[in-house]
């Protein structure tokens, strides 16, 4: 079919796609889900917290991955209900905008910024000072962290810049290994178990340590799972947005769930359920140590699984970050230079530019002065804090939506309770996270995350005192759907 009005598919035929400046449909289901999963990175998450979580909760473990995917899909329907009715780049800032007010959307977006955005750089510096410290003890070469950042940056702004089809495929290919490599290594532990044997001990929530231990890890365990949010800012890149977006929410939620309880239960088999002290002296991960008694030589695949999960996250987050600054810019509260597409492309080209730098900042920068070892932690403080606004203004807005405009749609449990109980937890794991108060330099995270909403709060009195109003029509806009045509059809992703 040639370009133009015939090109059009029948309608039994064709997708619909957004109406936008991006790259319309190019990204299939299975794309659309590998953006949640990525963004979650669950190499880095299980082999990072594995240690951590088994601390507090013992030999029950998988049992706080239960617990946690029951609070995290309630806290996704909110964001659910309104990907479905707008789906837009702009994510949280156009939900909120939508459906609170917008300037209560410019608070979503301005706390996205202390989240989506530091991630590339955060973990690109932290991937680097594990690979240069396993590198040297194992091979005895020294190639120091900066310089394995430095290699992860430019194979990740290469692949954002592209375009959505070439990190679309980066993404397939990353996660796919990532998930492969950790869930090997789990399931290896079942025929090479250590001391105990083979055992359903790990089911049996009855096995915590306390159930003070146990809920700290559940609430803990939250962090691991942030990322799955990660799916909404793609809509406008997405064939059938009001479909693939909420289905892809829910499947990186369940995919994930069901990774994280079988690889937490391999690898306590594989250590072995009767050495819970030794595990928690380790001085190594313990997903380490087995690698290296299961495959001896070849335990650098997790080296690799780990290096695959953070180009996967960090290309996910740029993403993320580029497009809703993008949908920032077209609205007009942030610089209109922000919503410029790139005629080839397809790609938010100047808020690309703005991600790059945010990279180049936090990982050399920021990296320095905390240190390689200690940013990714210092940062997971924040984003634990900033989420929680995010996530709670997204439970007001889906209240609001159904209890004013969509009355006779309104359900008590999906449309109150969920928002209020996952609201709730929320809180609670903010309280968590800063009581006891943290150590330096930890403690500065609360009075960063502070600072910046307060800052925040500050530019919308700013705008509103100087009548700086026309990006409050603007700030709600989702997008339309058509049909997509044949050449979209023809090209877009799985």
């Amino acid at each position: 079919m040639s370009e133009g009005t015939l090109d059009v598919l029948p309608a039994a035929e064709s997708g619909m796609v957004a109406e936008t400046e991006l790259r319309a449909g190019a990204l299939g289901l299975a794309s659309v889900v590998m953006q949640g999963v990525t963004t979650i990175a669950p190499a880095i998450a299980i082999l990072y917290s594995f240690q951590f979580i088994v601390g507090l909760a013992g030999v029950a473990a998988p049992w706080v991955y239960v617990a946690a995917v029951v609070i995290v899909l309630m806290t996704a329907v909110s964001l659910v209900s309104l990907a479905r009715a707008f789906p837009s780049a702009g994510s949280y800032f156009t939900f909120v905008s939508r459906t609170v007010h917008p300037r209560a959307g410019f608070l979503a977006g301005w706390m996205y910024i202390l989240y989506s955005p530091p991630v590339t750089g955060t973990i690109l510096c932290f991937m680097g000072w594990v690979i240069e410290t396993e590198v040297k003890a194992n091979y005895g070469t020294d190639v120091k962290w900066y310089w394995w950042a430095i290699g992860g940056a430019v194979i990740v702004t290469f692949m954002v810049y592209r375009g959505i089809e070439v990190s679309g495929r980066a993404l397939l290919l990353f996660g796919a290994a990532e998930i492969a490599l950790v869930l090997l290594l789990s399931l290896w532990g079942f025929f090479d178990s250590g001391p105990g044997g083979f055992s359903f001990a790990p089911l049996n929530p009855g096995n915590a340590t306390s159930l003070n231990g146990f809920y700290l890890a559940v609430v803990f365990s939250i962090f691991a799972y942030t990322g799955w949010e990660g799916v909404a800012p793609i809509a406008e890149e997405s064939e059938n947005p009001r479909r693939n977006v909420p289905l892809g929410i829910y499947l990186s939620i369940a995919i994930l769930g069901v990774l994280f309880i079988v690889c937490f239960w391999g690898l306590l088999v594989g250590w072995g359920v009767n050495d819970m002290v030794g595990l928690g002296k380790s001085s190594q991960l313990p997903p380490f140590v087995l690698a290296h008694r299961f495959w001896h030589g070849a335990w650098i695949l997790i080296l690799i699984a780990l290096a695959n999960s953070t180009l996967a996250v960090s290309i996910a987050c740029s993403n993320i970050s580029s497009r809703i600054w993008y949908k920032m810019g077209r609205s007009g509260v942030f610089p209109k230079q922000l919503g410029y597409v790139h005629p080839k492309y397809k790609t938010p080209w100047n808020a690309l530019h703005l991600q790059t730098l945010f990279t180049i900042v936090v990982a050399f920068l920021v990296g320095h002065i905390l240190g390689p070892d200690t940013i990714w932690f210092w940062f997971g403080f924040v984003i634990t804090l900033s989420v929680v606004v995010i996530y709670s203004l997204a439970n007001v807005g889906n209240f609001l939506y159904h209890w004013r405009e969509k009355r006779q749609e309104f359900n008590p449990l999906v449309h109150a309770v969920f928002p209020l109980l996952s609201t709730a937890a929320l809180i609670w794991l903010v309280y968590k996270t800063v009581s006891p108060y943290p150590a330096d330099p930890f403690n500065w995270t609360i009075w960063t995350v502070v600072g910046w909403l307060v800052i925040g709060l500050a530019l919308i009195a700013l705008m509103a005192a100087r009548g700086m109003d026309d990006w409050l029509v603007r700030a709600s806009e989702s997008v339309e759907e058509r049909p997509e045509t044949a050449a979209e059809a023809a090209h877009h992703l799985p």
